[in-house]
């Protein structure tokens, strides 16, 4: 037997988070490298629209640690498992979570990587997370 007797979301500073995304190097009026854009995003939008979005990654790249960070959001659990349903093995485990997550992201989109995190833990012990109540 198994049971899960307390879930807690921990939301921490990501500390090595993955920024690639942010940087764009442009020359010549094509994309030399970049994880986010490519020349078809300049044909489909135009070079000023995509060295616009570039310019801002740039800057909100520059401003990262200062204005907005990175977190994890991940679940500790307390679990209790059993062979005979009156002698109970306590444990703390911890989910794997969600990491690169921007901290300054919507509510809703917080609670939805809030959400993913809690199923980390419940999926392979009990199913599916009960819904939370808000």
């Amino acid at each position: 037997m198994k049971r899960i007797t307390k879930v807690a979301i921990k939301r921490v500073i990501d500390p090595s988070p993955d920024l690639s995304w942010l940087e764009t190097k442009i020359e010549d009026g094509k994309i030399i490298d970049s994880c986010r854009y490519t020349d078809k995003d300049i044909a489909q939008y135009g070079f000023e629209q995509v060295r616009k979005w570039a310019e801002n990654d740039h800057r909100r790249l520059a401003e990262y640690g200062e204005t907005w960070h990175m977190i994890g959001i991940f679940a500790e659990a307390a679990i209790q498992t059993s062979e005979d349903g009156k002698i109970w093995l306590c444990n703390a485990i911890r989910s794997s979570g969600i990491w690169n997550v921007e901290a300054d992201s919507n509510e809703e989109y917080l609670r939805q990587r809030t959400v993913s995190a809690r199923a980390l833990i419940y999926t392979p012990w009990n199913g599916p997370a009960p819904e939370e109540n808000h």
